[in-house]
């Protein structure tokens, strides 16, 4: 039997006796576990052990900081439009692609086309072209959104959407606003993972 016990114990040894059903009181080994080493010295260290070593809490919060670490890249191309604004074409983070959104500008010459169909187009072409510099194409693109000047164009919009996105469609919204940047009439904003996509 091995006890912590206080030293106020030392003086009446059998009071511990009124915890413990002791079969014979005059067979009893008492020691105080606070001044017993954890492993007998000279025996191998297993494994688990390692873990109380005092350099096992740093190792641990090197791993988690590393795991805790994610990579970011920007992504950028001459073959699509600069940033109209404080923004990236396009940011990777980690295997995720966000590509802002697009407007149906001429990436030459910084103009936007004419007519809603001509837009939509140009802004389609132009979200290729990002997803190419990023090591992606339209079949890695999970997430759409769809800003239109007019909804009446939505129908549109659509048909020309589907030359770029066939079957296994994006997740997608789709909504008028107030108003677009240089009164474009059509934006597209899109979300790509890169690797494999597998259909379950």
């Amino acid at each position: 039997l091995i006890v912590s016990y206080h030293d106020a114990h030392r003086k009446q040894p059998h009071s511990l006796c009124r915890h413990f059903q002791c079969i014979d009181r005059r067979v009893r080994v008492c020691r105080d576990v606070r001044k017993m080493p954890l492993m007998p010295p000279g025996l191998p260290k297993r494994k688990s052990d390692e873990a109380l070593d005092d350099s096992a809490p740093d190792e641990k919060k090197r791993s988690l900081e590393k795991m805790a670490q994610i990579t970011r890249h920007i992504i950028h191309t001459a073959n699509a439009p600069a940033a109209v604004g404080p923004y990236s074409q396009a940011v990777r983070v980690d295997n995720t692609i966000y590509v802002s959104g697009s407007l149906g500008l001429d990436p030459k010459t910084g103009e936007l086309k004419n007519g809603i169909k001509e837009q939509a187009h140009q802004s389609l072409k132009n979200i290729g072209e990002i997803l190419k510099a990023a090591g992606v194409g339209y079949g890695n693109v999970v997430k759409t959104t769809v800003l239109l000047a007019d909804i009446n164009d939505f129908t549109t919009v659509n048909d020309i959407y589907k030359e770029y996105f066939t079957a296994k469609y994006p997740a997608r919204a789709a909504y008028q606003v107030a108003v677009l940047p240089k009164k474009a009439l059509v934006e597209i904003e899109a979300i790509a993972v890169a690797g494999e996509i597998k259909d379950a």
